[in-house]
């Protein structure tokens, strides 16, 4: 094992070392520290304390250098104080006294860079509450597109539904050349008519218009400029969403182009 090598990392959040390293600082082969682990883990179970067995311990694997799968044994402080007592040659204990040095520094740097995190002053304490009011707000829209996605993944199949299905999806945009508008009109006038809302620079549909196959929408991963990961939404509308868009707009003696041009109305 190479000695540059963490002898304590994080795991789940919390400080963990492992068999293969307290077989390397031990100087035991790592099927004996397996075995003494295992006999370990028996012995807290026949005591009654499976619990702290499995908050302490847990197997996993690891790729050797051959390129073959092994199993390790990951453990926490209170795991390796607990098997470290059966370990007392000169090797060990000069083993144990590294490893919880690595505990102990490791500890302090978590505390250190938790301390950085709080807010020091007023302004950083407004900072920080702004940035998680629009974490929330971008966690709670990332929420309403799943519910849009889900609603329009599930419609009722009809006949109808099938036939529209079989044609193609349409942007916004699109539609709105037909009737020689702009995309910004059109969904303003769908805003209007309570069709759809915006939230963080989304359009979404209103609960009552979900559901019924009206769009077709997928949300794509993308890095902000300060390489940040966020959540976008891509909404297209079905068939069935133009017809109705034109019913809309048939109310309000708004036209496709096609149809003035041939001087008659769909």
């Amino acid at each position: 094992m190479d000695k540059k090598l963490q002898l304590v990392f994080e795991k789940n959040g919390e400080l963990n070392t492992n068999s293969l390293i307290l077989g390397e600082e031990f100087e035991k082969e790592h099927d004996d520290v397996l075995r003494d682990l295992r006999k370990q883990i028996s012995k807290l179970i026949e005591a009654g304390e499976e619990e702290f067995s499995l908050l302490n311990f847990a197997e996993s694997d690891y790729i050797n250098e051959r390129g073959r799968k092994y199993k390790k044994i990951d453990m926490t402080e209170d795991g390796f104080v607990l098997v470290a007592m059966s370990y007392n040659t000169p090797k060990a204990m000069k083993g144990k006294v590294r490893i919880i040095q690595e505990f102990n520094r490791m500890k302090q740097e978590l505390q250190n860079r938790n301390t950085k995190l709080l807010p020091s002053n007023y302004k950083e304490a407004l900072l920080a509450l702004v940035e998680q009011v629009e974490q929330n707000e971008r966690l709670h829209t990332e929420k309403l597109m799943l519910e849009q996605v889900v609603a329009e993944n599930k419609p009722k199949i009809t006949y109808y539904d099938t036939i529209l299905r079989t044609k193609n999806t349409i942007t916004i945009k699109q539609i709105a050349v037909d009737y020689g508008l702009t995309a910004q009109k059109l969904n303003k006038i769908l805003y209007q008519r309570k069709v759809q809302y915006k939230q963080s620079k989304q359009w979404l549909l209103y609960k009552d218009h979900l559901g019924k196959g009206y769009t077709q929408s997928e949300s794509f991963v993308y890095k902000d400029p300060e390489d940040n990961e966020m959540t976008k939404l891509s909404t297209k509308w079905t068939q069935k969403g133009r017809l109705f868009i034109h019913g809309i707009l048939e109310e309000m003696d708004i036209k496709p182009l096609m149809d003035e041009e041939n001087g008659e109305a769909v």
